[in-house]
C-alpha cells in the first residue's frame, strides 16, 4: 500500500461510504461539503486525482466523479470500518442461543436464515473433514454401458458417481485416466483435487484416445463425486441478488451463480480464512472487467469441531455493509465456540 495521509484516508472513508449510499460516482464538491474541516474543492480534487493515480479511485466514462478501486474496497474492511451491531439486530441473534436445545447444524441454518433476512443478501455455509485426503479412485464396470466411479479417502468415506462406458475402448481410456490419478495425486486434500486434477490434464490428454469423452464422463464426474458429496452445503436467499442494480446483468449474475454451484466460492473462502483472521473480506472479479460495480464481496468466518470445519459467509455487492456484516459474523463465531466448548 502507498502511504496515504490522514486527510487521503478521510477522503477514501467520505467516497467509500457515500458510494455505498447513492450507487453513483462522488464529486470533490460533494466531498468537501461532508469533510468538515476548511478545505476548498479544489484542494479535495486534487487529493482526488493523486489517489486515481495511486491506484485507489477509478473515474468513470459518465460522470467526473470518482469511485472506489478494489484496493480501496480491501483496504476499509481492514482499516476503517465500524463493526458494532445495532441493539435490536443483537437482540434477534441472542433469540438465536437462548435455551436452545437444537444440534449445532440446526442453529447455524437457523442463523443462515437471519443473516440473509438482516443484510437482504444470501448467506452460506459449507462444511467439510479437515484432514481428509484421497486415497485411492477406482473403476468398476456394472454392464456394458455402465460403471461406477469411486472415490475413496483416508477417513474411510466412499464417493461414487455413475460414467457412462459404451465401449471397450472408452473403458480402457478410463482405467488410463484413473491410473494416472492414482499416480500422481494420491494424498491430496479433498477440498484440493480440483486444482490437482488440472494439474496433470496435459498429462491424461496425451495418454488416452478420446479426450473429450475422458473430460465429460470421469474428469467432470470426479470432481462432482467429491466437492458435491464431501462439502455439505446450505445456500439461503440466492435470488436477492438480482435486486440489486449491479447484479441486472444477466452475465454477472450467472457468473455469480456459477461461482456457488461449482464450489469455486469455497476455494476462495478456505484460502482468505487461511489468513487466521476471525473474519475475512474478500472482493472478487465477477467478471473481466475494472469497474467496481463488477466485483462481488464475500464475507466468512470459520469455526471448527471435532474434525469438521464449518464455513459462514454472505456474498453481495462491493458496497453491501461490510462493517455490520464482519460484527455479526464475529458475533456466531464467537457463540458457536462457547457453545461447543460446552
Amino acid at each position: 500500500m502507498n502511504y496515504l495521509t490522514n486527510r487521503q484516508i478521510k477522503i477514501l472513508k467520505i467516497i467509500v461510504e457515500e458510494y455505498n449510499k447513492l450507487f453513483e460516482p462522488i464529486g470533490s464538491k460533494y466531498v468537501a461539503s461532508l469533510f468538515g474541516d476548511e478545505i476548498s474543492s479544489q484542494t479535495i480534487r486534487n487529493e482526488m486525482a493523486q489517489l486515481e493515480k495511486d491506484g485507489y479511485l477509478l473515474k468513470t466514462h459518465t460522470s467526473s466523479g470518482r469511485v472506489p478501486s478494489q484496493k480501496t474496497l480491501e483496504y476499509y474492511s481492514i482499516n476503517l470500518i465500524d463493526t458494532s451491531i445495532d441493539k435490536n439486530i443483537l437482540n434477534k441473534l441472542e433469540a438465536l442461543f437462548v435455551e436452545r436445545e437444537n444440534n449445532i447444524d440446526n442453529i447455524i441454518n437457523d442463523s443462515l436464515a437471519m443473516l440473509s433476512e438482516i443484510t437482504s443478501l444470501p448467506s452460506l455455509s459449507n462444511s467439510y473433514y479437515v484432514d481428509e485426503t484421497l486415497r485411492e479412485v477406482n473403476l468398476v464396470q456394472l454392464n456394458d454401458d455402465n460403471a461406477l466411479l469411486l472415490v475413496v479417502t483416508n477417513l474411510g468415506n466412499i464417493y461414487k458417481n455413475y460414467v457412462l462406458i459404451n465401449s471397450q475402448s472408452r473403458f480402457d481410456d478410463a482405467k488410463v485416466c484413473i491410473r494416472l490419478i492414482n499416480e500422481l495425486i494420491i494424498g491430496t486434500p479433498i477440498t484440493e483435487i480440483k486444482d490437482k486434477i488440472l494439474e496433470i490434464i496435459p498429462n491424461i490428454s496425451k495418454e488416452v484416445k478420446e479426450y473429450e469423452y475422458i473430460t465429460k464422463e470421469i474428469i467432470t464426474k470426479l470432481f462432482d463425486a467429491t466437492i458435491k458429496n464431501c462439502n455439505k452445503t446450505n445456500v439461503v436467499g440466492i435470488t436477492s441478488l438480482a435486486l440489486y442494480p449491479e447484479f441486472k446483468d444477466p452475465k454477472v449474475l450467472f457468473n455469480i451463480l456459477q461461482m456457488v454451484e461449482s464450489g469455486t466460492i469455497w476455494q476462495q473462502i478456505k484460502h482468505s480464512l487461511d489468513q487466521k483472521d476471525n473474519v475475512k473480506v474478500e472482493f472478487k472479479k465477477t467478471v473481466t472487467s475494472d469497474d467496481v460495480d463488477k466485483v462481488i464481496a464475500i464475507a466468512s468466518t470459520e469455526i471448527q469441531y471435532g474434525d469438521i470445519k464449518r464455513q459462514i459467509s454472505v456474498i453481495g455487492p462491493s458496497r453491501m455493509e461490510i462493517g455490520k456484516i464482519k460484527g455479526i459474523l464475529n458475533y456466531l463465531k464467537s457463540k458457536l465456540e462457547n457453545m461447543l466448548k460446552k
